[in-house]
């Protein structure tokens, strides 16, 4: 009985293994070398740019390895990838891929960036076979055209620059590379029932887990190609096709399932992803970020927001391709055309890459973020070329020859736009690559030459149209060291940028100053001219204001578009402001060093939305750059208030030697200025000072368990000061990740003091674990109601 039963398998299976043969049309290799011709018309130039934003982190982390650290390796198979602060991931084969390319390349970039290129030549290319096998038309060239239309619009798809032209980005690209291996196993073993393709799909699902938890997907495809696709579902019921997906699912999720328990061994959770205040910050706007349409109309047309802003045509030609492309699926959908079990399919394989990226859904404005999206593309990519091309009947009519003319005109005109905006796209990251590769190497010989002062560095280039750069002062610092130079730094220098990520850093002014008087020289980078330029600091004090009904306005002058302002005996009346008025500060001659922000007392109406103040270096026309902007307090509405308006928190405060022109726009609505004044931070903030440890160059102070760091506070210099508040901020919890009414979630504890004078030794107590801390001071009146603005942030790291 056993040997019937095995020749009757056998006889199965061979037919089986025949037609899997027959289905891969005899043109693929022409298919594929246009796939292969598409990644190199988009992306081609990215081997010629550099390393960017994390890259500097990874490609350090892997000269560690190769020299000094082995054990870190091991470290990454034992626990979280990198152990970064902010992060709990379990992503030891991505840290393979990277070590491999590091012992071949070292610090090449572009032996990696020819690595990422290729895996994403394989993506497109298994895209291509994983749709040949999904297609469902009766007509093989339907089929094979929808196969080659997707995998062509995937790899010329804009949002994948990210992704392809940033080293790290490879972490969706080696993902996505052994899910659609496990993918496509699975899709040839419901026509071939082998064991080794089933280990095959277990094993690449598996590493693709291991590279990005992106692949958890695949229990799901598994069963979805169970339900649908196993031969012989026409002659079962509903109930029994399901129980057969679930059956035929069922090794992987149990490989799911042990996926999980190592990581939570190596973890302690399950979950993981951005954690602590970037997890928090993330979940707070989750929901406005999927209410967001905007995401959807950038899917559609992903045009870099400036870059492309003249080109208003390709944006129409998109919109009547799809509208071509809609009316042609719909005309077919209406006459029941179009497989109905690839909708079906379609339809639970989004819901696949979309569940992962909840927390991380929305593209910015200049495609900020499409990376996580690479993904969905897959199943966006087959919804458009079934879209064009899937029919269950024969061709014949002459409607289905008119909408496949269509359909084929419609595929060229939509891969060759796509292509073009991929191409100028990629080329802003090829640049950005350059730039930063200008920007290191101009570092480095500043620190190499045989001056002794120290360095200070600011206008560190962070993005540019979407672009990664420079992410932060460790960034800067791993990319002026070995393995990208061959000598360490000789001068000692200081950074003042975040210590991991913000979208809003606010400096340390107090700091830079500190260091200034002491002798150090301060460079600041130009884009125009590829160079940091030294800025020797000059100028005068803040110069007199005053605002008098009699005698008008010293020092100040209205400016922004023409509107209603007059002087009223309460002061500067601003009347229906459209949120460009404001006040003007010309001929200034200021040294930026001696004023920090800028004192208003006004009275706003109480109508209206939020009421912002934004202030401006260098004017109000377009080569203003923008200091800061703050909201405004709904307390206090229809009455005088002071408001403090931080200007030396933005390096680009400090980019000249003088300050000639500062342009405050007024909130929008009614308002009155009684008074303005350019002001030092000593009379409008708490000073913090650190003693007993020593700060990195990026201004974090190191603390082991023998450390007994004393923190210095003085308020004594402000107003009407009666008792301070320290913030002690939870473990990689950072103040600027939040918005000014939202901080209060950074905050672990408080701590009183009465006073405006404070002296203290923190104890290993007063921080909550390890990891990076933050401090600030809040100053408090009698009434308890806070005075100016908050201290600057001081950043401890403690182990």
């Amino acid at each position: 009985m056993n040997n019937t039963l095995e020749t009757e398998s056998t006889s199965q299976s061979q037919p089986r293994r025949a037609a899997l043969l027959r289905s891969v049309p005899a043109g693929i290799y022409i298919d594929l070398l246009l796939i292969l011709l598409c990644v190199l018309v988009a992306f081609g130039r990215t081997i010629t740019s550099y390393f960017l934003a994390d890259d500097f982190g990874e490609i350090r982390y892997l000269h560690r390895i190769c020299t000094a650290e082995p054990n870190l390796l091991l470290a990454n198979f034992t626990g979280n990838y990198m152990q970064i602060p902010g992060m709990s991931v379990y992503r030891p084969f991505l840290l393979m891929s990277l070590l491999i390319d590091f012992i071949i390349w070292k610090a090449n970039a572009a032996g990696f960036y020819t690595t990422n290129l290729l895996f994403y030549f394989f993506d497109a290319a298994l895209l291509y076979l994983i749709v040949l096998q999904l297609a469902s038309s009766k007509s093989q060239l339907r089929n094979r055209l929808t196969a080659l239309t997707a995998a062509t619009l995937f790899a010329l798809s804009p949002l994948h620059c990210e992704s392809v032209s940033w080293v790290l980005g490879r972490v969706d690209i080696v993902s996505a590379f052994f899910y659609e291996v496990s993918f496509l196993a699975i899709l040839y073993s419901r026509q071939v029932q082998s064991r080794i393709l089933t280990g095959i799909a277990i094993a690449a699902f598996i590493s693709g887990l291991l590279v990005k938890e992106m692949a958890i997907g695949i229990p799901v495809i598994a069963f979805l190609v169970g339900w649908l696709y196993t031969p012989g579902e026409t002659r079962d019921g509903f109930f029994n096709s399901l129980k057969r997906g679930f059956v035929f699912s069922s090794p992987y999720l149990a490989a799911t399932v042990v996926y999980f328990g190592v990581r939570f061994l190596c973890l302690g959770t399950l979950v993981g992803g951005y954690v602590a205040g970037f997890g928090a910050s993330q979940e707070q706007n989750a929901i406005a970020r999927w209410l967001d349409k905007d995401t959807l109309e950038r899917i559609a047309f992903p045009l870099v927001q400036g870059h492309f802003q003249s080109a208003h045509w390709l944006s129409s030609l998109l919109l009547i391709l799809y509208c071509l492309l809609f009316c042609n699926f719909a005309v077919r959908l209406l006459a029941r055309q179009v497989p109905l079990k690839l909708l079906i399919f379609l339809s639970g394989w989004f819901v696949t890459t979309l569940l992962p990226i909840y927390k991380l859904w929305g593209i910015g404005y200049n495609l900020e973020g499409a990376r996580f999206l690479f993904f969905f593309t897959m199943p966006l990519s087959t919804l458009l070329a079934a879209g064009l091309f899937q029919n269950e009947d024969e061709e014949g009519k002459v409607l289905d020859r008119s909408l496949f003319a269509v359909s084929c005109v419609v595929a060229v005109f939509l891969s060759a736009i796509l292509g073009y905006v991929a191409t100028k796209t990629d080329l802003i990251w090829v640049n950005a690559g350059k730039e930063v590769k200008a920007t290191a190497q101009s570092a480095q010989a500043i620190l190499n030459s045989d001056s002794k002062n120290p360095v200070i560095f600011l206008g560190i280039p962070k993005e540019s149209k979407g672009t990664h750069m420079i992410l932060n002062g460790d960034t800067f610092k791993a990319s002026v060291s070995k393995p990208f130079t061959q000598v360490e730094p000789k001068r000692a220098f200081a950074t003042f940028d975040p210590v991991m990520y913000s979208p809003e850093y606010k400096m340390n002014p107090q700091r830079l100053k500190q260091m200034a008087s002491g002798g150090a020289e301060t460079y600041v980078w130009s884009s125009e001219k590829r160079r940091f330029n030294q800025v020797q600091y000059a100028g005068a004090k803040a110069p007199a204001t005053q605002i008098n009904p009699g005698n008008g306005m010293l020092g100040l002058k209205t400016g922004g578009k023409p509107g209603f302002t007059a002087l009223s005996n309460q002061g500067l009346v601003f009347e229906k402001n459209d949120g460009t008025q404001g006040i003007q500060m010309s001929q200034l001659n200021l040294n930026p060093l001696a004023a920090d922000f800028a004192v208003i007392e006004l009275k706003v109406d109480s109508a209206g939305d939020e009421k912002r103040i934004e202030a401006c270096v260098g004017g109000s026309g377009e080569t203003a750059k923008n200091l800061t902007t703050i909201a405004l307090p709904e307390t206090g509405r229809g009455q005088f208030q002071k408001v403090y308006v931080p200007l030396s928190s933005n390096w680009k405060w400090f980019e000249k030697p003088t300050v000639d022109e500062l342009f405050l726009t007024m909130p929008a609505g009614n308002s009155v200025v009684k008074s303005v004044a350019l002001v030092e931070q000593r009379k409008c903030s708490p000073q913090i000072t650190v003693d007993g440890v020593t700060a990195n160059e990026n201004g974090t102070y190191w603390v082991v368990a023998q450390d007994k760091p004393q923190i210095k506070v003085d308020a004594q210099s402000m107003e009407s000061v009666a008792s301070l508040v320290v913030e002690i901020g939870k473990a990689n919890y950072f103040f600027d990740n939040f918005k000014d009414n939202q901080s209060a979630v950074a905050v672990d504890k408080k701590l009183p003091i009465a006073g405006a004078k404070l002296e203290r030794t923190l104890n290993r107590s007063d921080f909550a674990g390890a990891g990076f801390f933050q401090i600030r001071v809040v100053a408090l009146d009698k009434n308890g109601l806070q005075v100016g603005a908050p201290s600057a942030c001081v950043t401890f790291q403690v182990h």
